[in-house]
């Protein structure tokens, strides 16, 4: 299941702004998106995007613009989201899984052995001061797997998508009452996807949470 703008900022802690303009500056457009129709994102392009925002804290995006030119033009053309992209020093490499990496921006092509390597699935907080959640869990029990509905956020050790559960409760039923509908989503789940719905909401509001 694809991803709505909305819900795609929330995972990758870019704005709807910052969507817009990485789409009409070609530097990523969704993989399931159509020109005259919705656009949806795909689990790769949330992974490709919080990269892009990972790499922000310390490069400009002329800077992460240039390497992903040069990535393309070395021949890399797969999904941005199959590369592992850090910024080291002014400059953003290219890492493989034997810690070697290729220089993008300074001389691309040229070879070294990389200092340190960003996990951009992990919480971290971007040069806007705003947290960022964890991909593979936004909150406690919300879980995002690209093998449950192509990773849109469920309820942990479940299918069930997250706003179904937000959507109950918004209406007024009680987390503790949420059993009675989803025997297996516990008070204590159904809070978190209210709280992970409201942070969604505050993406689609066009803000962005600050840090904690």
């Amino acid at each position: 299941m694809p991803y709505p703008s909305h819900i795609a900022a929330a995972l990758s802690g870019a704005s709807l702004r910052q969507l817009q303009y990485w789409r009409e500056s070609s530097l990523l457009a969704p993989e399931f998106g159509k020109p005259s129709g919705r656009l949806l994102y795909s689990f790769p392009d949330v992974v490709a995007l919080r990269t892009f925002v990972f790499l922000r804290e310390n490069a400009s995006l002329q800077l992460i613009r240039k390497a992903i030119g040069n990535l393309r033009e070395l021949g890399n053309l797969d999904h941005l989201a199959e590369y592992k992209l850090i910024s080291d020093d002014d400059r953003i490499v290219l890492a493989d899984p034997s810690g070697e990496v290729m220089e993008l921006t300074g001389t691309p092509g040229q070879y070294r052995i990389a200092a340190a390597m960003g996990d951009v699935f992990r919480r971290f907080v971007n040069m806007q001061g705003a947290e960022v959640v964890d991909l593979r869990k936004p909150r406690r029990h919300v879980a995002v797997d690209p093998e449950t509905h192509g990773g849109y956020p469920v309820i942990a050790g479940t299918r069930l998508q997250f706003d179904l559960v937000a959507s109950l409760v918004e209406d007024g039923v009680a987390p503790g009452e949420i059993v009675e509908f989803y025997p297996s989503v516990s008070a204590a789940a159904a809070t978190a996807a209210v709280e992970f719905a409201r942070l969604v909401q505050r993406f689609r509001d066009g803000g962005m949470p600050s840090a904690a």
